[in-house]
């Protein structure tokens, strides 16, 4: 291609041929005159259009920045030359065919597309639109030429198809007839066939479900109104799968064709249905609580009641839905708390409690505790109140009876200390006024040279003497079981407190003949625990070893391990059955029963022992053999402080 240079141009041989034959006037060239005396000032001063006029000969009269900018042309140097030396050579015929076309039909425009080089030798494709422009008098005096990219026009194209092809929704276009002209690539996700393959279909081919609507009303509908129309429908694709669409239909005024834009809403569809799931589900829970759960809009207005509220208060939901305000269903005074409770809670974040007095569906008044706490919007804006009532009636006369049964048990309680004190009192005195009585007896008699004396009178005392720790007995068991047994826990040494009991067990041992062993330690074993109940418990099982011993001994040992000081309290006396040990530790439980049996006692012992070592935190353990003997082992953690 040869080289143009940017200066003044060639002149052409056939510059004048254009123009060889006579125009044909038309009767619209005096319109396209002033068409073009309105139009094309207003082009000459655009970025992107490129306007040139020539004159009959072919030669630039005009050129305005936008050509001179795309082409790198002078303007002072291109005006007056040939316009045909700025178009690539082998395009020139094309344009003296067209200018012809000008000729012969003036004021009409005539399109064409050609190339020309740039002052750096670049070759740019335009598309071009040739206008010939007459005076009144029908006689053409210049060429104006509208200069468009086409390059800018294909990468418009291309970013449209590149746009379509990543749009979601898919974009049909339906002739009068119903058929399909035009669909975008993203046909094939939603539906599941391919472009070429819909193409020039039917429409009513493109869906084959029976809930697909009827577009033909829809088309009859849009021309009718010449509104736009959605619809939502669903459908199966290609593959069987059920989907929703929604889609939106109109009408192109320019091709009188049908326009549809359909998306995707299967997921919005799936979500909403499941919504209206447990939307079902949070209903049936609210309407079968048993407590009343209502909302309320910021005026007061009812927006859902469930039965448990309409039942207690005696409402239906048709009235408390048609009433400005629950305060116009109740009572004065309770009309009146309930708009209390209201501005409370409207002022508080948190949930707001409050009493209420309202009469219900039984006439009478009823005590409701009532929560409410504030509903806002996304925008933290308040909207109204929700609250829960929940009947206290019955929890009030519960309440109220419950004082009245506090205020019998503790006067059945302040009877029961008199009463015991009393007994304890009257059971003590007398035997304590007979056991003084028989020792002043013993004393004026001692000498009494008759054997049966002293044995009348061991037996009095001994007989006095158990009936005083069958008393005892009796109240420590009740004031354990009643729960009046109060302990103090102390620190205390195991070893001294067995040295201070041991002696009177060792004499009565010595009297039924049998060995006592009791070694005290060299040390101090210090605990924590309450030191009567020890007493106590020491007591009881030192002294059942001693008297359910015949022959034999009973050993008191004392062992040692790091967190703890054992106590071991053995015997070889009669033993326990293995029945009778799963009883041990029941009140009045005895292995020999009746007024034939053995041993005395009431069976008490071994239960106020169980219950006086719970409240210390002490660990017994006993093995039993019967005619083997007993083995009572006590554990006392060590006071880990000392």
């Amino acid at each position: 291609m040869r080289k143009i240079p940017v200066g003044v141009p060639r002149k052409v041989k056939d510059q004048k041929e254009i123009f060889s034959s006579e125009p044909e006037s038309t009767p619209e060239y005096s319109k396209s005159l002033k068409d073009y005396q309105t139009i094309i000032p207003s082009l000459e001063g655009s970025n992107l259009i490129s306007i040139i006029k020539t004159d009959m000969q072919g030669n630039y009269t005009f050129v305005n920045d936008s050509f001179c900018r795309e082409f790198g042309y002078q303007r002072e140097k291109l005006l007056g030359t040939p316009s045909l030396l700025t178009i690539v050579e082998a395009d020139r015929p094309l344009c003296v065919e067209t200018v012809k076309k000008c000729m012969a039909n003036i004021g009409v425009p005539q399109h064409v597309v050609l190339r020309k080089p740039t002052a750096g030798n670049d070759i740019r494709v335009n598309e071009w639109e040739f206008t010939l422009v007459a005076d009144k008098d029908g006689i053409p005096f210049e060429l104006i030429g509208i200069g468009f990219s086409v390059a800018d026009k294909i990468k418009a194209e291309q970013d449209y198809s590149l746009i379509l092809s990543n749009f979601s929704d898919v974009i049909v276009t339906i002739n009068r007839h119903g058929f399909i002209t035009y669909v975008s690539p993203s046909v094939t996700h939603l539906y599941g066939v391919k472009v070429e393959n819909v193409i020039g279909k039917h429409f009513s081919e493109l869906t084959v479900d029976s809930n697909c609507p009827d577009f033909s009303a829809a088309f009859e509908k849009i021309l009718e109104t010449n509104s736009p129309i959605e619809i939502e429908h669903s459908f199966n694709d290609a593959y069987g799968n059920e989907k929703w669409s929604n889609s939106k239909v109109s009408v192109n005024p320019l091709s009188g064709e049908f326009i549809i834009i359909t998306n995707d809403i299967t997921h919005r569809k799936s979500i909403e249905k499941d919504l209206q799931q447990k939307s079902a589900i949070i209903h049936t829970i609210l309407n079968t609580a048993p407590i009343g759960i209502w909302m309320q809009d910021k005026d007061g207005k009812f927006l859902f009641v469930n039965d448990s509220f309409c039942n207690a208060v005696g409402v239906t939901e048709a009235q408390f839905l048609k009433s400005d305000h629950y305060s116009e269903l109740l009572e004065a005074d309770s009309s009146k708390q309930c708009m209390t409770s209201d501005k409370v809670a409207y002022g508080k974040e948190g949930p707001s409690v409050s009493y209420e007095k309202i009469r219900c569906a039984d006439g009478k008044l009823h005590d409701l505790k009532v929560i409410k706490t504030r509903m806002v919007d996304e925008h933290l804006n308040l909207t109204g109140l929700v609250g829960i009532s929940v009947d206290i009636s019955e929890l009030k006369q519960l309440e109220f009876q419950l004082k009245k049964a506090m205020e019998t048990a503790e006067s059945a309680s302040r009877l029961k200390d008199a009463f015991l004190d009393n007994l304890s009192h009257e059971l003590r005195t007398p035997l304590q006024g007979i056991l003084g009585m028989t020792t002043i007896i013993q004393e004026v008699f001692e000498k009494s040279p008759n054997p049966k004396f002293e044995y009348a009178m061991t037996s009095l005392e001994d007989s006095i003497f158990r009936l005083l720790r069958t008393v005892d007995m009796i109240l420590g068991f009740t004031q354990l079981q009643i729960g009046d047994f109060n302990i103090n826990p102390r620190k205390m040494d195991i070893n001294q407190l067995l040295v201070n009991i041991e002696k009177q067990y060792r004499e009565k041992a010595k009297q039924k003949g049998i060995l006592f062993e009791f070694t005290p330690g060299d040390r101090a074993h210090i605990v924590k625990a309450d030191e009567n109940s020890i007493l106590t418990v020491f007591a009881h099982l030192i002294d059942n070893a001693v008297k359910f011993t015949r022959k034999g001994k009973v050993s008191i040992i004392i062992e040692d391990t790091e967190l703890s000081t054992l106590v071991y309290i053995k015997d070889t006396g009669i033993g326990m059955s293995l029945d009778f040990q799963q009883h041990l530790y029941e009140p009045y439980s005895q292995q020999s029963i009746g007024r034939s049996r053995d041993f005395e006692g009431l069976g008490l012992g071994l239960s106020i022992v169980k219950k006086l070592l719970d409240l210390n935190n002490i660990d017994i353990t006993i093995e039993s053999k019967e005619s083997v003997g007993t083995t009572c082992l006590l554990t006392f953690l060590n006071d880990l402080d000392n």
